[in-house]
């Protein structure tokens, strides 16, 4: 089985995966189960020499005792100069880093296959207190694509003839966000363009993503935040 949360943020949100929550929700996960992270997973962050490096490794070693496999896709709050490091391997169809054999980063622009479903994954997204933040210390210009990653995607897109049962990503599509925050300006990078040509052309069932820090479902996108649900369901909607 093959559930699905919003982000972690290194420790900060956690609690919704503590064995304690799992129960609370009626969720018994096993050794054949997965918990994709919409992004922002933040375990990969602090580099050796920094006092906080011991507190990355406990959660890792936390997640390693886990009965459940976690998969993520990055967010913008990661450090990609640390994650870029890890090794690429291929798994399920799709490209991905093993942090460690129970932590699996699945990459951008890929296409896995999982318990029978098709999921593309598109990580990434735009740091909007950035302006706030130091450049490769707790902002790094790599949480949006480069060419080759967008391109790889769509070739990747072709090969399934433009149709996924699932597209996961940090970010959220335009429209939606603009259903959630009416009086904000949305996102006008390469991102956001590349999920309008998603949302467009690519036939898909669902669209799961966080950064937003809701968890609600409109028409067939759900935005997740401290909440778990199963890959094909969703929050009820108004």
């Amino acid at each position: 089985m093959i559930y699905l949360t919003g982000d972690t943020h290194g420790g900060i949100d956690i609690n919704k995966l503590t064995s304690k929550a799992l129960k609370k929700d009626n969720l018994i996960l096993t050794e054949e189960d997965y918990v994709i992270i919409c992004g922002d997973f933040g375990f990969i962050w602090s580099p050796e020499t920094s006092p906080y490096y011991k507190h990355d490794l406990h959660w890792l070693e936390w997640f390693k005792e886990k009965p459940f496999t976690t998969l993520f896709v990055d967010g913008n709050h990661e450090n990609f100069d640390i994650l870029n490091k890890y090794p690429i391997s291929k798994w399920n169809g799709g490209f991905v880093q093993f942090i460690n054999k129970k932590v699996i980063h699945l990459m951008r622009g890929q296409i896995f296959n999982i318990d029978g479903n098709t999921i593309f994954t598109f990580g990434g997204a735009e740091s909007h207190d950035k302006q706030h933040r130091k450049m490769y210390l707790d902002w790094w210009p790599q949480e949006l694509p480069i060419t080759r990653e967008l391109d790889e995607g769509l070739d990747n897109l072709d090969k399934y003839n433009h149709k996924v049962d699932y597209i996961i990503t940090h970010a959220a599509p335009n429209w939606f966000f603009k259903q959630c925050f009416p009086n904000l300006t949305p996102d006008n990078n390469v991102l956001s363009k590349y999920f309008k040509y998603l949302n467009q052309y690519i036939e898909f069932d669902h669209w799961y993503c966080g950064h937003l820090h809701l968890n609600k479902t409109i028409n067939d996108c759900t935005c997740l935040y401290n909440q778990i649900v199963k890959l094909g369901e969703y929050f009820p909607q108004n």
